[in-house]
């Protein structure tokens, strides 16, 4: 299956010993991987994860698994030397990644503030938040104008976001 690494930090991986810089790969849905990542910062820590089919055994606070029709991500957080507090993935990419951290914040009118005049008068606070409110990380594919959210559980679904002028047209699966 197409396996995408993805974290907010420079770093390469390791792959049961093999290196590997990143990007994505295919690993087989029913091996047992290693996977260690090695942050190109001094800040970070190094970690490994081990990776059984569709399920993260260790290190669970630090990687993400999110499952997407024929594709998986795995999301790794950062790991501070000093103190044991992963930093949860987070993916600004541009308007979408402001929007939805506005969003999941609860700061509405900033979010409101992405979204074009129609989208904007066309759906309410509740609806806004109600849409977003069962997904937990957002991700961008590879694809143009498409992005993914998530679950709490790793279960993902595409979606379209259509900006105009900087703004956000249109959201659609």
């Amino acid at each position: 299956m197409k396996t995408i690494f993805k974290s907010d930090f420079e770093c390469i991986y390791t792959i049961n010993g093999e290196t590997f810089e990143g990007g994505s790969t295919y690993l087989e849905e029913n091996c047992v991987y290693y996977v260690t990542v090695f942050p190109l910062n001094a800040i970070y820590l190094p970690y490994t994860i081990k990776l059984v089919g569709n399920k993260v055994f260790t290190n669970k606070d630090l990687c993400v698994l999110i499952k997407n029709e024929n594709e998986r991500y795995l999301l790794f957080s950062k790991r501070y030397s000093y103190l044991y507090s992963p930093t949860p993935y987070t993916e600004e990419n541009g308007i979408v990644g402001s929007f939805f951290s506005c969003i999941k914040q609860n700061r509405i009118d900033k979010a409101r503030s992405y979204l074009n005049r129609d989208l904007d008068k066309s759906i309410s606070d509740d609806g806004l938040c109600g849409f977003f409110d069962k997904y937990e990380y957002i991700i961008k594919t590879d694809e143009k104008d498409k992005w993914i959210l998530a679950d709490t559980d790793g279960n993902g679904k595409t979606f379209t976001f259509v900006i105009n002028n900087g703004l956000i047209e249109d959201i659609s699966n």
